[in-house]
């Protein structure tokens, strides 16, 4: 740093007025408070929050499943000779 500085006075900043003025909105349209699923489903993991990994389980051992039937089932009737390929 060099030893010629430079002094300035900094004035504190004055109180000014909202150069924005606030506008209130109106009322807004009442929702119904009916349950809707988001809600029914957020209940529910709430409560017991494995169910959905659970679900998410259930869904991809369908799908394993399906997926080596379906090729068991190819080689079978391929071994039969009723797939010609």
């Amino acid at each position: 740093m060099s030893s010629a500085a430079i002094r300035q006075v900094i004035e504190e900043p004055k109180e000014s007025k909202p150069q924005l003025q606030v506008v209130a909105r109106g009322p807004q349209p009442q929702v119904e408070q009916g349950l809707g699923l988001s809600e029914a489903v957020r209940k529910v993991t709430d409560d017991q929050p494995l169910v959905m990994v659970f679900v998410a389980g259930a869904i991809a051992a369908v799908a394993a499943l399906t997926f080596i039937v379906s090729i068991v089932m190819w080689l079978a009737l391929r071994q039969y000779g009723v797939l010609v390929f």
